[in-house]
């Protein structure tokens, strides 16, 4: 039979409030973290930033490129250009200032990648500091 490591320990586990997923195990006046990161630890681990790009219609390109970076735990903000200016000259910018919103566009750090290309997302990942994929992903690229 298998016991819960709190069990075993015999203390008690608690779930730190913010926007992260860790947990705090209390042993006696010590403190061990387990589980996923939040985004300001991330940084002080230096990995690079993750921005996701998007407009309201972007659909299934979109969706797939936010659904592998929550799969993966990797923390990204979205910005949605749909009715901001601003952000449209932004992406513009990064997209080669055709005056066409590009989307899904992805940076990492200072590498942009232009629509859901697998293979180039974890490159750009694994350059920026984050692991290899978990496992169950695999390499494919959706070019």
């Amino acid at each position: 039979m298998l016991l819960p490591l709190s069990i075993l320990l015999n203390v008690k586990m608690s779930r730190v409030i913010a926007s992260s997923s860790i947990n705090v195990l209390k042993v006696g006046k010590r403190k061990i973290l387990m589980g996923t990161e939040s985004a300001s630890s991330a940084q002080n681990r230096n990995l690079a930033s993750v921005t996701l790009y998007s407009i309201s219609d972007c659909g299934d390109p979109c969706d797939e490129v936010r659904d592998y970076l929550q799969n993966q735990q990797i923390s990204f903000k979205e910005k949605d250009a749909s009715d901001d200016l601003e952000l449209q000259e932004e992406l513009d910018d990064l997209t080669g200032g055709v005056g066409k919103l590009k989307v899904p566009t992805i940076t990492v750090g200072k590498t942009a990648i232009i629509g859901y290309k697998r293979t180039e997302l974890i490159s750009a990942l694994e350059a920026g500091g984050y692991s290899e994929p978990k496992s169950g992903e695999d390499n494919e690229s959706n070019e």
